[in-house]
């Protein structure tokens, strides 16, 4: 075997074109199948990373009123928490954590808004994670009074702190509170994602959290996400089984808290990852697989014309007594050199592919931000390039066991080619173009499917729009009254910029910000005991819609003094909710009894938003008037570009509170674009595979037809001689390449039309089986085809029949 790899080595030397053609194409289609392998470790096979994963749990509160996706996953109450703590016998532990989409940041150098996490003083603890530097918290460091203390993350340590080890002891300021930090988390540190990854935490500052004293009404607000970790050899079923009778003994003490709410308990695992992302991974790794087939069919089809070109080699050798197993070892040494060669290289194209689907994955990704080559990749890439090598290296193999020997050498040194090597090449070329036509049918449903989601209208205009998000958290502003005189200053300086046509705030972002949901019951109908209809509560200020471009269908927009009220009297609602309050006649004058007991009057109806992105349902949504909010969307219409007023913006916000953080700004396009990131970058993959799907194919066709031509110059000679054309002769050539190239294009139609059905869930707005893209794409498939057709074809003309019969 060495005397073969040594033969094969000399022989890819005289070859170096050949050599590298092959090794690129392989090289290609391994480094493809090495990143997304690395993908698929990162999503499905990697355990997360803390203690004894597979014994984590989170532990959800459940009311089916609520109705969608929402109804199984709800944070939970501290009530419930402790009792769910101290009855369970087969939880070790608990923890829970509530957030805060920011924290204001002083005490160093300029104020900056982080995110936060409030959590009991285990939490670490249950997952298994210790600060890098510093301590954990302790039981002690609960909140009562002074004294409080801070984990930080470690990007924060790094970008505010330089990497100070200093900073262990020393104090910062948050909300305007002092806190002494005590410990920095390790660089690789994240939280999972929660409900099926749909939402990703990343906290940038701790607190401990204390509940010891709070009151009845905080500990039954439901704030906080719930870990537990089961005992050894617990099953998750017997841990569901428990929290049943918990449930019926905290309804029995607390029926009007707890009516109609149960417990929800998934794996850790199951949350982090959401069901999409699973498939994703999954369709990506078939695509590259393809990719990798198609690889191997052209490094075949290179082979079979180079063994064609050896036969004469080939049969002195048998003639000296070579064997057939000792023909095909050697092809297949020759194969696998090539394929570890491929693998090597891949294996640096995996890495640069891998750093730049680290870069362009969506921030929420953290799973395909975290992809590195690990053994396990590394043996996933020698197993690719061993089976590679048995793939590709099969076709020559048989062509070399089977060659006629009497044949060969009668020949002498004349072009031929034998019937196997002929057929086995059209068939790779066939499939070639059937796997490439697969890849290109799902790059055009991803396409299509972010060109449906695009134009699904989004209920507001995104042009000339600039937004901020302020958070009043500093001690000056727990006096309501402090909250409405910012609020007031900041609408009418705002206003003042030259270039703003209108300034309004809200509780979030269309699309972009937490859901908070509140129940109502339509005044004068009668109340049914198990349905308590819920809807989606933002407050806005006045000129909010006019500000956003989000039109008032029917009734009227608030004026100031809706705004103004103290308590709210009015209401507009979204047209999915107007439906359900008045399914037969006008929602408008309808009156609504709210969770709280407030009465408010339906006064208008806008156009619907999609809450949960431009590729979700719409969801019932209520805005309330106000012009106090202590967090604060901040949406101002310009006239011209609008990051050209950002710093202005920032200045006034600055002129009334200089201690005040002003998050990022972004216009109304990059928020809007934020909600597509996943399905861009799906695309942007699908893209890539299926043009380098398309791309091999195309060289495949080519290669056959260029080698037919060269094997069939005789031929081509006799007939021009004896009359034919150079159209009679270049549509010969042409008909045999689009004959391949039909034949693949309907078995991958076929193809096609039964895997795309694995992609109903990444696509939006058509079909699996769209009929425009399903005819597009053969449609493509063969023009290329005939492109890649033209150059055998337009040679095959320029054939010398004289020189063609001389050289025979």
């Amino acid at each position: 075997m060495w005397n073969d790899i040594r033969f094969a080595f000399r022989s890819y030397r005289k070859s170096p074109g050949f050599t590298a053609v092959a090794a690129l194409a392989l090289a290609l289609g391994i480094g493809a199948n090495t990143v997304m392998f690395s993908a698929i470790d990162a999503v499905l096979l990697r355990q997360l990373p803390y203690r004894d994963p597979d014994r984590l749990v989170m532990i959800w509160e459940s009311n089916p009123l609520i109705g969608d996706f929402l109804s199984g996953r709800m944070p939970a109450a501290i009530l419930n928490i402790r009792e769910w703590k101290r009855q369970n016998p087969f939880l070790e532990d608990l923890a829970y954590m509530g957030t805060r989409d920011a924290f204001n940041l002083t005490g160093q150098d300029r104020p900056e808004q982080v995110e936060g996490g409030i959590v009991s003083t285990n939490f670490l603890g249950l997952l298994g994670v210790q600060p890098v530097l510093g301590r954990d918290f302790q039981a002690s460091d609960a909140p009562q009074g002074q004294g409080q203390v801070a984990l930080i993350s470690y990007p924060l340590f790094d970008r505010r702190f330089g990497k100070d080890r200093g900073v262990i002891g020393r104090t910062i300021h948050i909300d305007g509170a002092p806190y002494s930090v005590v410990g920095v988390l390790p660089p690789g540190f994240h939280l999972p994602s929660m409900w099926e990854g749909f939402d990703q935490k990343k906290p940038d500052v701790w607190i401990p959290i204390g509940a010891a004293g709070l009151s009845q009404a905080e500990i039954q607000q439901r704030n906080y996400f719930v870990f537990g970790r089961m005992k050894p050899g617990v099953a998750l079923d017997q841990v569901r089984s428990a929290m049943a009778p918990i449930v019926r003994r905290i309804t029995e003490t607390y029926p009007n808290f707890e009516k109609t709410w149960g417990v929800s308990v998934f794996p850790l695992a199951v949350e982090d990852t959401s069901p999409v992302l699973r498939r994703t991974v999954v369709v990506l790794q078939f695509a590259v697989g393809f990719v990798l087939l198609i690889a191997c069919a052209n490094v075949a089809n290179l082979l079979l014309a180079r063994t064609a070109g050896r036969e004469k080699e080939i049969a002195i050798r048998v003639a000296l007594g070579a064997a057939k197993s000792r023909r095909v070892r050697q092809v297949l040494a020759e194969s696998l050199l090539l394929s570890v060669g491929a693998a090597i290289a891949g294996t640096a194209l995996a890495w640069i592919g891998i750093q730049a689907i680290s870069r362009l994955a969506p921030e929420d990704s953290y799973h395909l931000r975290e992809l590195s080559l690990d053994w396990k990749v590394y043996a996933f890439t020698l197993a690719a390039a061993l089976l590679t090598a048995l793939v590709f290296g099969l076709a020559p193999a048989i062509h070399a066991a089977r060659q006629n020997v009497n044949d060969s050498l009668r020949k002498g040194g004349r072009a031929g080619s034998s019937g196997l090597s002929g057929g086995l090449r059209g068939i790779l070329v066939v499939s070639e173009m059937a796997l490439a036509l697969v890849l290109l049918v799902g790059a055009g449903l991803m396409i299509r499917s972010l060109i449906a989601v695009v134009s699904v209208p989004a209920g507001f205009r995104v042009d000339h729009l600039l937004t901020t998000h302020v958070h009043l958290t500093s001690p000056r502003y727990r006096d309501p009254k402090q909250v409405t005189v910012f609020c007031e200053q900041v609408l009418e300086r705002v206003a003042q910029i030259p270039g703003v046509k209108s300034v309004a705030m809200a509780g979030g972002f269309p699309m972009l910000d937490s859901i908070r949901i509140n129940s109502f019951h339509v005044e004068g109908e009668p109340e049914r005991e198990n349905a308590v209809p819920v809807a989606d509560v933002t407050p806005v200020s006045d000129g909010y819609f006019e500000t956003l471009g989000a039109p008032i269908l029917r009734g009227r927009s608030f004026t100031r003094q809706d705004a103004e009220a103290e308590t709210p009297s009015v209401v507009v609602v979204n047209e999915t909710l107007a439906r359900r309050i008045a399914p037969k006649g006008s929602a408008i004058g309808k009156v609504l009894r709210l969770g709280d007991g407030v009465k408010v009057t339906v006064v208008g109806i806008r156009a619907d938003t999609h809450q949960m992105g431009l590729d979700t349902g719409a969801r019932p949504e209520m805005f309330m008037p106000t012009r106090s909010l202590s967090s604060i969307a901040l949406m101002i219409r310009t006239a011209g570009e609008p990051m050209n007023l950002a710093g202005a913006v920032r200045s006034q916000i600055w002129s009334i509170d200089r201690d005040q953080p002003v998050d990022k700004m972004l216009t109304g396009e990059q928020r809007l674009s934020e909600g597509l990131e996943q399905r861009r970058f799906n695309m942007a993959l699908f893209g890539i595979f299926a043009g380098l799907a398309l791309l091999l194919a195309s060289v495949g066709i080519y290669g056959v037809l260029a080698y037919a031509v060269s094997q069939r110059t005789r031929e081509i000679g006799i007939r021009i001689a004896l009359g034919a054309t150079a159209g009679n002769v270049a549509s010969l050539v042409v008909r045999q390449g689009l004959l391949l190239a039909a034949i693949g294009a309907a078995i991958g139609s076929i193809a096609a039309f039964g895997l795309t059905r694995w992609m109903s869930s990444l696509i939006f707005g058509i079909g699996a089986t769209d009929p425009l893209t399903f005819s597009a794409v053969p449609a493509l498939l063969i023009a290329i085809a005939l492109v890649a057709s033209y150059m055998p074809a337009r040679r095959a003309t320029k054939v010398d029949p004289m020189e063609s019969l001389r050289i025979e």
